[in-house]
C-alpha cells in the first residue's frame, strides 16, 4: 500500500487491516526512513512519524543506549541490533550499556534479545546533531514446568515475532494486484516459458536487460537463456538487485544459471517494492531487481 504526503508532511493511508502488523517506511528522491513496525491494533486510526535521513554516502549517527530487565538490572550479553544495516550489531556490556555508530539517518527500527528473556524491538529517531540514547526493556520469558526425573523444574521459554516465510511472502506479492511498475514471475513453468531475463523484463519502460554482445558476438553459447546479460534503469541508472534477499549484483546474476531460478521480481522504484528491500537501498532511486532461488524461497 504507497500514500504520499501533503505540503507539511502529513500522510494517511486508508483500509488497513486492523490486525495486521505493518512494515512501514517513507522514501523521496533523496531521503529515506528505515522499515517501523507498526504493531496491530483495534482501534481506527494507528500514527507514527517517521523521521528521513539522506541516502547515498551521508554520515551516519551514532546510538548508545541500555539493556535493562523489569527491576532495572543490567542485561549483560544482550544482542542489539538495527535493523537492514549490516554493520550495526553489538552486545551489551555488564553494565547493560552498548554503543554503535556509523547509523544511517532517519526512524530505524532497534532490536535485542537475550536468553532467559523475551526480544523487544522499538524504533528509534536517529539525527546527525548528536548521539540518541535509548533504554531498552527486556522482560523475563515465559516459564512452563516440565517433569524430569519425576520432578517438576521451570523451562524458559522464548517468545519471537511469528514471521513468514520468504516463499510465503513473495506468493503473496505474486497474487497481489500488479500494475505497470511491478513485474513479478514465479515458479518453473512461467520461468522456462519466459527463457530469458531480457524476455521477461520486455515491453518495461522503466528497465532494459540486454545480452551482453562483445566483437558482435554474445560471451556465452547459442542460447539466449545461457547469455549474460546487462541491466539499467530508466534515465540509464544503476539497477539495485537482490539475490535470495541479499544485496547483490547482476554479476552474481549471471554467474547463475537460468534454469536454477525459482521467481523475479521487478520494481521500477523504490517506492514500489517491499518496504524490507526498499529501505536497503541508496544512492539514486533506481529500479529494483529481486531474484530468487529454490534455496531462497525455502529459507
Amino acid at each position: 500500500m504507497v500514500g504520499g504526503t501533503d505540503s507539511l508532511g502529513t500522510w494517511a493511508i486508508c483500509d488497513v487491516p486492523r490486525t495486521t502488523e505493518l512494515a512501514v517506511t517513507a522514501i523521496s528522491r533523496e531521503y529515506a526512513s528505515g522499515v517501523v513496525r507498526l504493531a496491530s491494533d483495534a482501534h481506527a486510526v494507528r500514527r507514527i512519524d517517521l523521521l528521513l535521513g539522506a541516502t547515498g554516502d551521508a554520515p551516519g549517527g551514532v546510538l548508545r543506549g541500555r539493556i535493562v530487565d523489569e527491576t532495572g538490572f543490567p542485561v549483560e550479553g544482550a544482542r542489539v541490533a538495527v535493523d537492514n544495516v549490516a554493520h550495526a550489531e553489538a552486545l551489551a556490556d555488564r553494565w547493560g550499556e552498548f554503543r554503535l555508530a556509523a547509523i544511517p539517518l532517519g526512524s530505524r527500527m532497534v532490536s535485542a534479545q537475550a536468553i532467559g528473556h523475551a526480544p523487544v524491538a522499538q524504533s528509534v529517531d536517529i539525527t546527525a546533531t548528536e548521539s540518541t540514547s535509548l533504554t531498552i526493556t527486556l522482560p523475563r520469558a515465559a516459564r512452563l514446568e516440565q517433569v524430569r526425573n519425576g520432578r517438576r523444574v521451570a523451562v524458559p521459554v522464548r517468545v519471537t515475532d511469528s514471521v513468514a516465510s520468504p516463499r510465503a511472502q513473495f506468493e503473496a506479492r505474486r497474487r497481489a494486484a500488479i500494475d505497470a511498475s511491478r513485474a513479478i514471475v514465479g515458479g518453473r513453468a512461467e520461468l522456462l516459458e519466459a527463457g530469458s531475463l531480457a524476455t521477461l523484463f520486455s515491453g518495461l519502460d522503466w528497465i532494459t536487460v540486454r545480452p551482453i554482445i562483445r566483437a558482435g558476438r554474445t560471451i556465452a553459447g547459442a542460447d539466449p537463456s545461457d547469455w549474460p546479460v546487462s541491466m539499467r534503469g530508466a534515465g540509464n541508472c544503476r539497477v539495485h538487485v537482490f539475490v535470495d534477499g541479499r544485496p547483490s549484483s547482476i554479476d552474481r546474476v549471471n554467474a547463475l544459471p537460468f534454469t536454477e531460478l525459482h521467481g523475479v521480481e521487478g520494481y521500477a522504484a523504490r517506492a514500489d517494492a517491499p518496504a524490507d528491500f526498499a529501505a536497503a537501498t541508496s544512492g539514486r532511486d533506481c529500479a529494483l531487481v529481486l531474484v530468487w532461488t529454490r534455496r531462497g524461497l525455502d529459507g
